[in-house]
């Protein structure tokens, strides 16, 4: 199973897949104060309520326009499911070519939706 989380300037949106199957959905207000041990109790709980097993998730994706927060739910995932996740962005997909000058400043969310 993937965890995919959109982290926007008010919540992180987010999902869990099982290949292309969307299993649950869940909403957490992304506030910079957050620690990395509310995010990652939460996103244990919103597993463990929908009955699905922590240790079954495999990969950890995030798009993120806050980065105040990345450190926290980096070190959230990595504590309490022992994955480091991958952030992406316009260097994570070699053969996607953005026409602009500087392709690293075009939002996550722009590319990954």
């Amino acid at each position: 199973m993937i965890i995919c989380v959109d982290i926007g300037n008010t919540n992180l949106y987010g999902g869990v897949f099982d290949k292309e199957k969307l299993l649950l959905q869940f909403r957490y207000p992304s506030t910079s104060s957050c620690t990395s041990d509310q995010l990652g109790v939460f996103f244990r709980n919103v597993l463990q309520e929908n009955q699905l097993d922590p240790t079954e998730i495999t990969a950890i994706a995030i798009c993120s326009v806050l980065p105040s927060l990345n450190y926290s739910i980096r070190s959230a995932f990595i504590k309490y499911f022992a994955i480091d996740p991958l952030f992406l962005d316009a260097t994570n997909i070699p053969e996607l070519t953005i026409h602009c000058e500087n392709p690293q400043e075009v939002g996550e969310y722009l590319i990954y939706s």
